[in-house]
């Protein structure tokens, strides 16, 4: 009589490897982004606009906790280099329109791209170190930038910021707020994607056990870096159309160390 098989211990990396059951559920996540745009949108008559701005101010601020936890909270990789990416995007898109004469949309595009770039290099340089050396590094990179940014005064005004384009003629601050509340739930959505597929087991792997996940065959650094490069564009593109947002200083929208 042959004895009865061992039962297998479930393990993320091998239900990475397999692609993954489950998949996800799309249906309540998609209820809830319907009742919140719907509750938003039926504040607009009622509300001021102070309070819209306050609100699709802090939807930018959603977009960018939710990307930096797609690194920190699903992979385990604490990166303190978020915001300076921000930034460079930013700052990308704002002298390409000031300074170059560039189209709004080309100047976005160009500023999400350099920081993409830019988030890829630092990543293949940092993200083979752990807990730790990977915050200070990425700390080193974010103070670097700030520097940089504030001594070319010459060319970024420092600490002043920029004064650009508006996005929309009238500075209406309706349409901007409808603008942020599109690119909020594209933006979760997107991530909510990541997190639902073959990535998003990779990632939890990761960050569950990584040495493991290294001895199951996967390669750790490299999905560690497409996860710090993916986060790139959903950081960069909020941010490349802040200074869009406003006529005034860009110092009031620029993030802050």
């Amino acid at each position: 009589m042959s004895a009865a098989p061992a039962p297998t211990q479930p393990s993320p990396a091998r239900d990475a490897r397999e692609g993954g059951k489950g998949g996800g559920n799309w249906m309540r996540p998609a209820l809830v982004a319907i009742l919140v745009a719907a509750a938003l949108c039926a504040a607009v008559p009622f509300a001021s606009d102070y309070v819209l701005h306050m609100l699709f101010t802090s939807m930018y601020y959603t977009i960018l906790a939710a990307s930096w936890n797609l690194l920190a909270g699903f992979t385990g990789q604490f990166s303190l280099a978020h915001q300076a990416f921000a930034a460079i995007g930013a700052y990308t898109s704002g002298l390409l329109m000031v300074r170059f004469g560039f189209a709004m949309w080309a100047a976005i595009a160009c500023g999400i791209a350099a920081a993409g770039v830019l988030g890829l290099a630092l990543g293949r340089m940092v993200l083979r170190m752990r807990t730790i050396y990977l915050a200070i590094a990425t700390w080193a990179f974010a103070e670097t930038v700030h520097i940089v940014l504030t001594a070319g005064y010459a060319i970024t005004r420092g600490e002043l910021g920029l004064t650009v384009p508006p996005l929309f003629a009238d500075l209406d601050v309706r349409s901007y707020y409808y603008v942020f509340i599109a690119l909020t739930l594209v933006s979760l959505a997107a991530m909510y994607a990541m997190v639902s597929s073959r990535l998003g087991i990779f990632m939890r792997a990761i960050k569950d056990d990584e040495l493991r996940a290294e001895t199951l065959g996967m390669n750790t650094t490299r999905m560690k870096v497409l996860v710090f490069t993916v986060t790139r564009p959903m950081t960069d593109g909020q941010m490349c159309q802040s200074p869009a947002f406003s006529s005034t200083d860009w110092a009031a929208s620029r993030p802050n160390w």
